[in-house]
């Protein structure tokens, strides 16, 4: 099977760590939730209390999937209260990265960028991609709690606009989107637009919806230039949602068969 997880291109990474948190990942996208999980948290125990900047991105990649594993997991059993463990894992995930943000490493990460490293620049890039793509993937999960719990955020009255206003945050440029378009991921990049979009759908928001399907195509053309290990997937990812896009039961009908 091709390997599932997108590796670190600048940052070290513990090989064993990684290595269960591929062996996790293929049974996450396989359906064995309970074999994921378990294995997700073989590995990422292999890594709690390294308080390296490294070891700190690469734990909240680890968490990032346990997240997502739960997501899968609500949605196959189509237990929304699942749902609860997927954002307290993204969430802890989401609080690793702010802390390796603010940290003395990534401080003189961005003091040796500033001067003119390319190394450090790209190293600071990748810290903030794997960020955006936590910030993301809790766009995904609110998405997924919506749909299961049949909430309708297309309505004018203020529960609806709340709702969609609250679930639309996450992809936007405040959060994933801003700390995406700073990274150097391409694939993260644009698979955060095409979601964001589907999302706006959901909303009943069409005209917001071409605006994140130019942000998917702008990324895509980023992506071709910049980050060309990264482009095939990002072309996936955009085919492959490009039809979820059609009508609202179309949004809807993609939440509950690929999250």
């Amino acid at each position: 099977m091709k390997e599932p997880v997108i590796p670190s291109q600048f940052l070290s990474e513990d090989p064993e760590a990684a290595r269960l948190h591929a062996v996790g990942l293929q049974a996450q996208l396989a359906g064995d939730h309970d074999q994921a999980l378990a294995t997700l948290n073989t590995a990422a125990a292999i890594l709690e209390g390294r308080s390296s900047l490294s070891r700190q991105v690469q734990l909240a990649r680890i968490a990032r999937d346990t997240g997502f594993t739960y997501v899968r997991q609500a949605v196959s059993s189509e237990v929304p209260a699942l749902l609860d463990d997927s954002e307290g894992m993204l969430g802890y995930s989401q609080r690793l990265t702010e802390a390796a943000m603010e940290g003395n490493e990534f401080i003189c990460l961005t003091d040796a960028a500033a001067g003119g490293s390319i190394m450090a620049r790209e190293m600071r890039r990748e810290v903030l991609a794997e960020h955006g793509a936590t910030l993301s993937l809790l766009g995904r999960s609110a998405t997924v709690r919506a749909v299961l719990l049949d909430v309708d955020t297309r309505g004018r009255g203020e529960t609806a606009r709340h709702k969609r206003t609250e679930e639309q945050r996450w992809y936007d440029r405040n959060y994933a989107h801003g700390y995406l378009k700073e990274g150097n991921n391409g694939y993260y990049l644009v698979s955060n637009a095409v979601h964001g979009a589907r999302q706006e759908i959901l909303n009943g928001q069409r005209l917001r919806a071409g605006k994140w399907l130019v942000r998917a195509v702008e990324g895509l053309a980023w992506t071709t230039k910049n980050d060309r290990r990264n482009l095939a997937p990002a072309q996936k990812t955009f085919a492959d949602r490009l039809p979820s896009l059609r009508s609202y039961e179309a949004a809807k009908a993609s939440v509950l068969a690929k999250p």
